[in-house]
């Protein structure tokens, strides 16, 4: 039993730092998303009031 316990605390580290480059990557991703959105309408609607 003791044994298994060094490896449980090593899988649990792994988990949680997994876990934490997930929420960083979706926070990236969503910053990255609410950036981009709005640029994209605007140019998008730039472009359609230059073309006319």
């Amino acid at each position: 039993m003791a044994n298994w316990l060094p490896d449980l605390k090593k899988m649990l580290l792994i988990c949680e730092y997994s876990e934490a480059i997930t929420t960083l990557f979706n926070l990236q991703l969503f910053t990255l998303y609410s950036v981009a959105v709005p640029v994209d309408l605007v140019a998008y609607n730039l472009i359609n009031t230059n073309s006319f």
